[in-house]
């Protein structure tokens, strides 16, 4: 199951597990400056994964 899911994400699909959520890749932006020290750096563009849970989910878990 990971292995499709994962597929599925590097080809930017979208995956949903019914009862459970939704898969998706989200696109960071890239930025300059690094928090901690405030020295000038540059940071790509990255993708990352994100998981939005369904309704029946949050139901369960609160």
């Amino acid at each position: 199951m990971t292995g499709s899911t994962s597929s599925a994400l590097k080809n930017g699909e979208d995956v949903s597990l019914v009862g459970s959520g939704t898969f998706a890749v989200k696109v960071r932006a890239a930025r300059e400056g690094c928090p901690r020290t405030g020295t000038a750096i540059t940071s790509a563009i990255a993708k990352q994964p994100s998981f939005r849970p369904g309704k029946s989910l949050k139901d369960a878990v609160s």
